[in-house]
């Protein structure tokens, strides 16, 4: 076997061993995330009044059940939750996502004084912790007397610097020609947007509303703050009315079951859109 030979399959059993090692490395820290997580799952579907054995783990429940996720949904009404979060979430996305598209296109395409210094004072806001701003943010909605309505889950925050941000950088990359061919052919400005930037800018908005989505459904403190009626409750502070009640022993798997019935509908998102999530991240740092 000649020398270049034998470095070239001295280079692949590195290559494979690498790979060994990576895959096994990552597969542990896998198995550290998803167990307490299964646990609970099993947890969730056994009987509501089955005692294990006492330090014993269950990897599968022994006598598989829905009865602790139909208890914990009629206690508490986590449908209503659940309704409450979905219109709540949507009524964000879309008021939230047709302003970053403005801005950001305005941040990176129209040429105007203090456009550098606005967008600069913009991301400064994002080094600013939510929780700092949450009594200036209150005082606002009570001098407008929104509290307790859904107005004051979705429009305090409803410019996102973070979707401005990914806009605008992505927004960056598309051609000023293939805007200006455009305007000569007669398209208006907000023709320009709708038909040329936003169908070329889908990868960056799928990230954002996935990003946003989740953020939204699982956002606690803020709806906890501003809401006092039960019927305008999101899923989560369902999820707090139910774990913070006093239940008899054989009824504690509620607690799991709507831990669950919290969290199974966000994995789900990320598991169908986690193509488009990634593609739009990437195409984001890459600009």
């Amino acid at each position: 076997m000649s020398k270049p030979d034998r470095e070239g399959k001295g280079i692949r059993r590195s290559r494979i061993v690498y790979l060994v090692v990576a895959i096994f490395i990552l597969s542990v820290f896998a198995l550290i995330q998803i167990f307490p997580f299964w646990v609970k799952l099993v947890d969730s579907f056994m009987e509501p009044g089955f005692i294990g054995e006492l330090g014993k783990i269950y990897l599968f429940p022994p006598n598989f059940s829905f009865e602790n996720y139909v208890g914990a949904w009629e206690r508490v009404d986590m449908l209503g939750g659940f309704i409450n979060s979905i219109y709540y979430t949507a009524v964000y996305l879309l008021l939230s996502t047709v302003i970053i598209i403005l801005m950001g296109y305005a941040l990176s395409k129209k040429k105007f004084h203090g456009r550098n210094l606005i967008f600069m004072l913009l991301i400064a806001t994002m080094m600013v912790p939510g929780e700092v701003l949450l009594v200036s943010l209150y005082g606002l909605v009570n001098a407008f007397n929104m509290q307790n309505t859904p107005a004051a889950i979705f429009l305090p925050g409803i410019i996102n610097i973070l979707g401005i941000f990914l806009a605008k950088q992505f927004m960056d990359s598309i051609p000023d020609s293939l805007i200006e061919a455009a305007k000569i052919d007669g398209a208006s400005e907000f023709r320009v947007i709708w038909q040329i930037v936003v169908p070329m800018s889908r990868p960056i908005l799928a990230s954002y509303i996935i990003i946003t989505a989740v953020a939204q459904w699982n956002d606690y403190l803020w709806p906890m703050t501003v809401l006092r009626d039960s019927k305008l409750f999101t899923v989560q502070l369902k999820l707090r009315s139910l774990t913070s009640s006093m239940l008899p022993s054989q009824f504690e798997r509620y607690k799991s079951a709507g831990v669950m019935s919290t969290v199974l509908p966000v994995i789900v998102v990320y598991a169908i859109f986690q193509k488009q999530f990634i593609q739009g991240i990437s195409v984001s740092g890459l600009k």
